[in-house]
């Protein structure tokens, strides 16, 4: 336990990113690739900014995030 030494834990768990790696999951499954809309790496940034501004007296232990428009791949 790293709690009582003031150590604060965080698991961030996105949903699909636009990044190189979905781009070619996309071209590998013959399917158009949108990056738009998908989830972008500056959203999960900013999530992870945020959980570091809470007060010390509060702690974001699990954080799930993911993209507004839902499809499958």
């Amino acid at each position: 336990m790293v709690n009582p030494y003031g150590v604060r834990v965080l698991s961030i768990v996105p949903g699909r990113t636009a990044t190189s790696r979905q781009e070619q999951l996309h071209a590998a499954a013959g399917q158009p690739y949108r990056p738009e809309s998908l989830l972008q790496p500056e959203d999960i940034a900013e999530l992870a900014c945020n959980a570091l501004l809470l007060p010390r007296t509060a702690e974001a232990t699990d954080l799930f995030i993911r993209s507004m428009q839902k499809f499958s791949l």
